[in-house]
């Protein structure tokens, strides 16, 4: 009884972590994107990437700080161009992802929000499974993954496809569950690929 209610808990407070961010998001998407943007979406981003947490930073090697977990190493020359000088404040640190995301969206094949997050968490192999798969439908593209096996410390293993999968829908997911964000299923669904 004990874990279900931790795990409850826990559920809940990494759901809400990230309301305090609303207007940073809510700026940086309008900037970025547009009005009609779903800046929920990003908070999702965040509180999966970090738990908004402003001092995380990875231990994957490679130093990605922040809410975004951006790594200023690989990012630097874009985000100077965007007059992002540092990744030192919320502020930067907010603007740093979705300016990112904004670096992916304008690079992938198809315009669709699941294959710029997905862009944003493995790369721009995204382009090829779409180009495997011959179409712009997410279910399809998803069965065109090909990527490699990612071995954890713990020993256990993953394929990166099944991350990167994951990784899109959960930002769907947790936007609507935990956000507000209601889609349009005329228009919104569409934007996402479903």
């Amino acid at each position: 009884m004990r874990v279900i209610l931790l795990l409850l808990i826990s559920n809940l407070l990494f759901g809400w972590s990230c309301k305090w961010t609303a207007p940073y998001y809510q700026r940086y998407a309008l900037a970025y994107f547009d009005w009609t943007y779903p800046y929920q979406t990003f908070m999702a981003q965040g509180a999966m990437e970090s738990h908004c947490r402003k001092s995380a930073i990875s231990n994957d090697g490679h130093r990605s700080k922040g809410i975004g977990q951006v790594t200023w190493k690989w990012w630097k020359h874009y985000l100077t161009r965007e007059h992002i000088k540092d990744l030192n404040t919320i502020d930067r640190q907010i603007q740093a992802q979705v300016a990112v995301n904004r670096y992916f969206y304008d690079r992938i094949k198809c315009k669709k929000l699941n294959f710029m997050f997905r862009a944003y968490n493995g790369g721009l192999l995204i382009n090829k499974e779409i180009k495997r798969a011959k179409s712009c439908d997410v279910n399809l593209v998803e069965l065109y993954c090909k990527r490699k096996t990612v071995h954890f410390s713990n020993g256990t293993s993953r394929n990166a496809c099944d991350i990167n999968i994951k990784y899109a829908r959960d930002i769907l997911k947790y936007a609507i569950k935990w956000y507000g964000y209601r889609p349009n299923k005329n228009w919104e669904y569409g934007l996402w690929g479903y």
